[in-house]
């Protein structure tokens, strides 16, 4: 028993680390992303056309959106990343493992888990939401993938009611939302691995959690009657 639980609890380390590092991949990509249109969040916005050639912003997603996924995903890794560190100093035997520890434990991995959750649906809909605008191109016969980068500054008029805004640089936007993309949903995958983990653990443990006690009780009994 002692065997699997290091076995898991060596996984679970493992886990947790590249859980924390998803995160912060998701918070870096996404916050370079907002750099390259001024601080705007890309996420749900809508981009129209006058034209085969020219178009602009109708609506830009609102700030909210990129910052719960920054903010989420920074709090879940520096939690996990704590956590996979208790975890290697348990393992090389520099501190024993806290077994009350675990209940706690596994309620903020849920919670973690499910605010990783949101996070991943927010990129992957709201980016989505926002390719699919750019290829709003097609009614003019010509196809743009979301990766092919449209010039953003020109500020057409044609009667639609365009946003104005500063001009954006965007950057390599693409490869960055889809990679921030991709670390989001592998860092769900990890957590919530670790999270049967742990929880396996706990269910393994629990039958030994009366034991110390136990013993208390019965010495005292003993003394009792001596």
């Amino acid at each position: 028993m002692a065997a699997i639980n290091w076995l898991l609890s060596f996984i679970e380390t493992l886990l947790l680390a590249a859980g924390g590092l998803c995160g912060l991949i998701v918070a870096i990509c996404v916050g370079i992303s907002k750099n390259g249109f001024d601080g705007n969040c890309i996420l749900f916005s809508t981009f129209e056309y006058c034209n085969a050639t020219a178009g602009d912003f109708t609506y830009l997603g609102k700030p909210g959106s990129c910052h719960f996924v920054i903010l989420s995903e920074v709090l879940v890794a520096f939690y996990v990343l704590l956590y996979a560190l208790y975890h290697a100093c348990y393992l090389a035997e520099k501190m024993k493992e806290y077994h009350r520890l675990m209940l706690p434990a596994v309620v903020i991995s849920i919670i973690s888990l499910v605010a990783v959750f949101v996070s991943a649906c927010l990129l992957s809909i709201g980016f989505k939401r926002f390719c699919g605008s750019l290829n709003g191109r097609e009614e003019f016969g010509v196809k743009l993938a979301c990766s092919a980068v449209p010039k953003w500054n020109l500020h057409p008029k044609c009667g639609k009611d365009f946003l104005p805004h500063k001009d954006f640089t965007s950057g390599n936007y693409y490869s960055l939302m889809t990679t921030a993309q991709g670390a989001a949903w592998f860092g769900f995958l990890f957590l919530l691995v670790a999270l049967i983990s742990l929880i396996l653990r706990r269910i393994m443990y629990k039958p030994a959690v009366g034991d110390p006690s136990s013993s208390d009780k019965a010495q005292i009994t003993s003394n009792m009657v001596l």
